[in-house]
């Protein structure tokens, strides 16, 4: 136990500097020492300090003497509970602390014995040399363990902030439209501000909304696989009469697309029935007629996008937009040879 203890004390004095206890000038008990930090300005040095002294001088007696932002100055006191098996057994204690960038120089001073269940209180100076045995010791223990404590703690708050304003001047870049490819349905809501009037309709394995898009009213579905997003599919909700229009939209979001994922590996027109193909006044009834097919497709690193625009068997035209996640297209297509299996 004596030599756990030990390391502990050993391992926890690295860069802080002096702790010991010892007489001034006044014959008063002190501790004097620097806490050294890397690139940590001493305006963030007060406010952390600051939260670490509101966590533990938090009793009733505990008060904080000075709290000077101007002068970069905290004094605060405090007591140390030297012996757990005795509740009343504790040191009062006052705590100094000085900032300057990258660095808190402090002191603890003032020490005195105090009993909370008589009221008994004597100076650490009037103890005779048994009792400086007993408590010298584990005050040093205290004061050791305090100041790595609040090194420690400013340290970890640093980093979170750093890393909160690394996500901020770093964030993370969208696999598609505001979301990333794996993300849960309540991310992807938050990510899409899909709201209870947007969203239509929800199951465990999509999300049916109904949102604005490039201008053009769309119905979207989100799909989920063990509530991980892998993939997105647009229906655009467009009619008219003259059907030679649906061509201008197909171009019209062909060319946003274009605008952010640049030009499509595969830009198709198919012909399966060339009867009206050298006649632009009958295109659009081609397409109905499901005489030719629009389709591009984009590949990002990670997404594959697809955009589509052909007729059906009710002769109505339907513009789509598809976006994959890539990892998620081989398990699809394990999916459908295994049931190819199945069906033979």
């Amino acid at each position: 136990m004596k030599k756990s203890l030990l390391f502990f004390i050993i391992i926890c004095s690295m860069n802080v500097f002096s702790q010991e206890l010892k007489l001034n000038e006044n014959k008063k008990y002190i501790a004097n020492g620097v806490i050294q930090f890397d690139s940590i300005n001493k305006n963030v040095l007060f406010q952390k300090s600051k939260e670490w002294i509101n966590i533990n001088y938090k009793n009733e007696k505990d008060e904080i003497l000075l709290d000077d932002k101007e002068q970069f100055n905290i004094i605060a006191k405090g007591k140390f509970l030297i012996n757990k098996e005795i509740a009343g057994d504790k040191i009062n204690h006052t705590l100094t602390l000085k900032f300057l960038d990258n660095k808190i120089i402090y002191s603890y001073s003032g020490f005195s014995v105090f009993d909370d269940r008589d009221g008994f209180i004597l100076k650490i100076e009037s103890l005779n040399e048994k009792g400086l045995k007993i408590y010298l010791p584990k005050i040093q223990e205290q004061i050791i363990f305090n100041i790595q404590n609040l090194k420690n703690s400013i340290v970890k708050n640093s980093n979170n902030e750093n890393n909160e304003i690394l996500s901020q001047n770093n964030p993370i870049i969208p696999d598609v439209r505001n979301v990333n490819w794996g993300m849960s349905k309540e991310q992807v809501k938050e990510k899409e501000n899909l709201t209870n009037i947007s969203i239509k309709n929800e199951t465990i394995n999509e999300i049916n909304a109904k949102l604005i898009i490039s201008s053009y009213s769309c119905a979207v579905f989100y799909d989920f696989y063990n509530n991980k997003l892998v993939s997105i599919s647009m229906i655009f909700d467009i009619d008219h009469t003259n059907k030679n229009l649906f061509v201008n939209d197909y171009n019209d979001i062909k060319k946003s697309l274009i605008s952010k994922y640049g030009e499509p590996k595969y830009d198709k027109i198919d012909w399966s029935n060339e009867l009206f193909k050298d006649d632009v006044n009958y295109i659009g009834l081609a397409i109905s007629r499901e005489d030719v097919k629009y389709n591009c497709t984009w590949y990002t690193e990670k997404s594959k996008i697809y955009l589509l625009m052909s007729g059906n068997e009710d002769k109505n035209i339907t513009i789509g937009l598809i976006y994959f996640d890539l990892k998620d297209i081989d398990r699809l297509k394990k999916i459908n040879e295994e049931k190819n299996k199945n069906d033979f």
